[in-house]
Formats: C-alpha cells, sequence, structure tokens
C-alpha cells in the first residue's frame, strides 16, 4: 500500500535557482532508488502567501519510505516550520511519472489561473478544513496536469 504525505514549511531564506536545483538534484536521486514520486512547489514571492519562501509538497510512495524521508525532510536546516497536513494511505501514486516534479512559482506568476488557488497563510495551515480538504493535493496535481499537457 501505497502512502502520501503533504506538507508546507517556511525557507530559512529566499531560495536562489542554483540552491533549488541542488535541492532538486538531491531529491530525485534519492527518490528514485526508494520509489518515492510526488511534486515541490516553491513559492518565491507573495504569489499565494504574504510570507514569501514557502514550499509546499507531495511525497508518496511506501510507507516506510516516506515515513523516513519526511523525517529527514523535517530536519533539513534549509527550511523550519514544517506543517504536514496530510499524511494518509492512497489506493495509487498520483504523481506516477515524476521522482520529484517541481514548480517555482513567484509574484509575476499571480496572472495565473492555478486550479485550487488558496491563500496560503498560517491561518490556513491551522485551519481544520486543510487537513480535511483536498485543496493542496489539487492545487499540486494542477502542475502536473499543466506540464503533462506541455508535454504532449
Amino acid at each position: 500500500m501505497f502512502y502520501h504525505v503533504i506538507y508546507f514549511s517556511k525557507a530559512i531564506r529566499i531560495m536562489q535557482e542554483k540552491d533549488l536545483h541542488v535541492l532538486l538534484k538531491q531529491s530525485r536521486e534519492w527518490n528514485v532508488g526508494h520509489q518515492l514520486t510526488g511534486m515541490l512547489v516553491y513559492i518565491r514571492g507573495n504569489a499565494l502567501s504574504v510570507d514569501p519562501g514557502r514550499f509546499m509538497q507531495v511525497l508518496e510512495g511506501p510507507q516506510q519510505n516516506v515515513e523516513y524521508m519526511f523525517n529527514l525532510i523535517k530536519q533539513d536546516a534549509r527550511h523550519h516550520r514544517v506543517t504536514p497536513i496530510k499524511y494518509e494511505p492512497i489506493k495509487k501514486r498520483n504523481f506516477p511519472d515524476w521522482q520529484m516534479g517541481f514548480k517555482s512559482v513567484d509574484t509575476a506568476d499571480t496572472h495565473q489561473v492555478f486550479d485550487g488557488y488558496f491563500e496560503l497563510n498560517d491561518e490556513f495551515l491551522g485551519s481544520a478544513d486543510s487537513k480535511r480538504s483536498s485543496l493542496a493535493l489539487n492545487f499540486l496535481r494542477s502542475f502536473y496536469a499543466m506540464v503533462k499537457t506541455l508535454d504532449q
């Protein structure tokens, strides 16, 4: 059975492109060897939040591997305020083709319309609705769908 974890976190500082490339390379190399897939969104500016430098990620795969990786993620010094909103079994992967899909969103991207748009702030993260709903997963899926469409 597969599990997924969806979480948000706050970058210690605004990440530069080279920092994000290092993070992605590390993640993809580890994930391919441990049957993990997922999607990572980095919100550089205030596109979805008044609090710039946020990460949103879904990580999916075998339960033991997801738990192990999430424990490492929580200890990563590049971010803090790691807030899990979903950790549950899933019937099938949502991102089967991606060892780690990635999208960086900046304030210049606010003109784009993303399915499931919501204000990413501490009020949302602390709400019971954020834990019950599939809003974050639907938002991440919109990036997946957009890229898969462009690939065809």
